[in-house]
Order: structure tokens, then C-alpha cells, then sequence
């Protein structure tokens, strides 16, 4: 690579391990290790591969100030500080680094709490909102506190969880045994994402028993979710219903006030200043999740170190004007409330026995618009709009769809719910 961009990423890292195809370089920002991550990970890995000559992870972590690398093979066993605690846990993601706001703070709350006191409180915690809120960070957090307590947890997200669960299931029932055995025998488990066991009916129901064991065991049991446990259609009821034993909290999207804090601890930890005129105007920008407003701002810093121009508002200017936040990704439980709000109805209507005409219709729309945009079967859709039988819901697939066609008028509700 050019000798600028060596100097400006690369200078100062440090081999730390490698073992089990993973290699962990220490580099001594966060900024830093943040844009390798994202921007030269692949040709770190090829060019790793090309030396040890097998597939190797890269992983880019974040040396504490004032600690000094170690070129030993295996030092991280002497330099803890110079890795993450766990390799499933983000070193950033901490209650300390946590910037605590009116839209997150019970769920701030609950997390110290159940790490404080796993099993005690608040279980299950299941802690929900949008992407890019701080979920997971308040997750791995929980994690860091218990990993500092000495206590057995394991933080997998759900893909993980079908992956293993799946993996077992082919080697057999003693890999089976050793599976639940090493999830039941844990003082808390973190499952990140909960929402994408949709549908998973073997892992949703070894899920359901691993859940049950710990609870009454008094271990403690957080998860995540892009929607609270009452609106995930596609998750068997009675877990379902044990993910609303607990609290079920929210974070949803931070003031202007708590967004200026944010991007402020954001600018201290890459080690840059940033004019506080510059953190204003993105902190009252239009954004969707704070990881993209993060990433806007790691790329305006990255420009203006390239340029060697300061960070101001007119050196931003135009990136600043251009700056559109992307929309949120659309999911069932949205189109079902566009829908409903479209006919003038609650989301209960379609998703109950309401049977007028008026629901039936909205119920079709919803049924032709699940399957056109998200690409759902008509089991999924069924599951979801109150367990209705898959001969009914292809009918009213068919019927939605002929309404659309016909009817001016649906052709404008369905116009303004998003394509994506």
C-alpha cells in the first residue's frame, strides 16, 4: 500500500497472538482500529493467508493508553489490557463508555442491574429498538461486568446459537448433550438478536428449555430484539411468553443533547479534536441509528486528516449538505402497522379474528405486501397474522394482489408504505 496510508493506519501496530485462525493486532486508537476493521480487513486477511497459508480472521483492538505493546507470540496472557476481555465482546462496549440518555435509561438501568446481580432482578431482561441504538452495546457490557466478577456467561448472537445448535445436531446426541450441558451450566446467558429465530423451530425449542433451566436455576438471561416479545409472530408462543416474565425496556432514538454527547466521547476516544460547532450540526442532523451518524463522522475525520485540512463547517460543507441518513429497514411488524393505519385500524385487527370487510381487505393488503417486499411464504405470513392456515393466507395473497391492481385508491395506501 502507498507509504501515506501505511503511516496513517498501520504505523504502530503490533502482533499480539495467533492462534485457533485468528490474529489479533493491537493498534493505539480506536479510530483506528474502527477503520481497519471496516475498511481494510479484507487485504489484511488475504495478505495473513498468503503468509500462514490457511483462512485467518484479523482482528484490530485497541492497546489502553499508556500500555506498551508486546511482540511476544502469546501476549496477551501478560497484556490484557492490549485485547479484548473476551474475543466475543467489543473492548469499546463498556458501561463506562455508555453515553446514559432520557431515551435509554431504564435500559442503562436494568443492564448494571442484572450484571450487578445476575438472576436476582429483571429476569429475563430483553432490551429492544431499532438498529444501531445500543442494544448490543449495553449486552456486551452486561458481559465485561460479569467477566470482571469471574462468573460463567456466554454472549452469542442468534445466528451463533442456530449455527452451533445445528452443528451438534449432526454429530449425534452426545454432541447434542455437551450442547445444552454447556448453555444450562452458565451463571447468565446473552443472546443478541433474538428475532432471528424466526422460524428456527429446532433452535427456538432447545432455546425454550436451555431458557427454562437457567430461570429456575436464578441465572440470568438478557437478550436483544429489533421489536418487543409480544410483536415477534414468527417466535413459538410460550417463548414468547417467557420473554415477557421479566422487563422488557426499550432504547429508542437519543435527543439532539444526548447525540452531542455521544459524538463528543466519539471524537476523545479517536484522539481528535472536533470544533464543538461541527458536533452540533451532526448532532441535529436527521439520522436513523447513532452507528450511522458514528461512521459519518469517523469519515469526515478520515477526510480531513488525508486533505490536512482542520475539521470545520466549512471544510464540511458539502459533505455535510450531502449527507442523507439512510432509512431504517423494513420489517413485518411495520408494514402490518402501515397497513392498518392505512384503513384506519388497529394492528390488532389484522393480526386477531376481526373479520369485516375492512379488516379482511387490510388483512389482504398486508398479506400481498409481506410477501412481495420482505419475500415471506405464506406460512411465515400466516404465523405472523394470528396463525392463520397457509391456504388462507395464498388466498389472500391472490386477493391482495387483484386489489391492488383494480383499486386506485389501495394502489395509494400501498404507495405510501416504503419499499424497503
Amino acid at each position: 500500500m502507498p507509504r501515506p496510508t501505511y503511516n496513517t493506519w498501520l504505523k504502530g501496530s503490533v502482533g499480539q497472538s495467533l492462534d485457533a485462525n485468528r490474529l489479533v493486532v493491537a493498534v493505539p486508537s480506536a479510530f483506528v482500529a474502527a477503520q481497519l476493521n471496516s475498511r481494510m480487513h479484507g487485504m489484511a486477511c488475504s495478505a495473513v493467508h498468503a503468509v500462514v497459508g490457511e483462512e485467518t480472521d484479523v482482528a484490530f483492538v485497541v492497546v489502553a493508553p499508556g500500555t506498551a505493546p508486546s511482540h511476544a507470540p502469546h501476549a496477551e496472557a501478560h497484556a490484557p489490557s492490549a485485547r479484548p476481555a473476551s474475543p466475543q465482546l467489543n473492548p469499546r462496549y463498556t458501561f463506562e463508555a455508555f453515553v446514559e440518555g432520557s431515551s435509554n435509561r431504564l435500559a442503562f438501568a436494568a443492564a448494571q442491574a442484572v450484571a450487578d446481580a445476575p438472576g436476582a432482578n429483571y429476569n429475563p431482561l430483553v432490551i429492544h429498538g431499532a438498529v444501531g441504538l445500543g442494544k448490543t452495546h449495553l449486552l456486551h457490557a452486561v458481559g465485561h461486568r460479569l467477566l470482571s466478577r469471574g462468573q460463567a456467561f456466554r454472549y452469542v448472537t442468534s445466528e451463533r446459537l442456530v449455527n452451533d445448535y445445528t452443528a451438534a445436531v449432526r454429530e449425534g446426541r452426545r454432541r447434542i448433550d455437551e450442547f445444552n450441558q454447556s448453555y444450562r451450566s452458565l451463571d447468565a446467558l446473552l443472546v443478541d438478536d433474538i428475532q432471528f429465530l424466526a422460524g428456527k423451530q429446532g433452535t427456538q425449542e432447545t432455546f425454550f428449555h436451555i431458557f427454562n433451566a437457567l430461570h429456575d436455576n436464578a441465572k440470568q438471561v438478557v437478550v436483544t430484539s429489533d421489536q418487543p416479545p409480544g410483536a415477534l409472530r414468527l417466535l413459538d408462543d410460550r417463548l414468547r411468553s417467557r420473554l415477557e416474565w421479566g422487563l422488557v425496556t426499550d432504547v429508542s432514538m437519543p435527543d439532539p443533547e444526548t447525540r452531542t454527547a455521544i459524538l463528543q466521547r466519539i471524537a476523545e476516544r479517536a484522539r481528535v479534536t472536533v470544533p464543538p460547532e461541527v458536533i452540533s450540526a451532526l448532532a441535529h442532523r436527521g439520522v436513523i441509528c447513532i452507528r450511522q451518524l458514528e461512521g459519518f463522522l469517523g469519515r469526515l475525520i478520515a477526510a480531513a486528516e488525508w486533505a490536512g485540512v482542520p475539521l470545520t463547517l466549512d471544510s464540511i460543507g458539502k459533505e455535510l449538505a450531502a449527507y442523507a441518513p439512510m432509512p431504517e429497514p423494513l420489517n413485518a411488524a411495520e408494514i402490518i402497522t402501515r397497513a392498518a393505519r392505512a384503513f384506519g385500524l388497529p394492528t390488532e385487527a389484522l393480526t386477531g379474528k376481526r373479520r369485516d370487510r375492512k379488516a379482511a381487505q387490510a388483512r389482504q393488503v398486508a398479506a400481498c405486501l409481506l410477501a412481495e417486499r420482505l419475500s415471506l411464504n405464506p406460512g411465515e405470513i400466516g404465523a405472523i397474522l394470528g396463525k392463520r392456515d397457509r391456504a388462507t393466507i395464498a388466498y389472500s395473497i391472490r386477493q391482495g394482489k387483484q386489489a391492488l391492481t383494480d383499486d386506485p385508491g389501495l394502489q395509494r395506501i400501498a404507495s405510501e408504505i416504503p419499499q424497503d
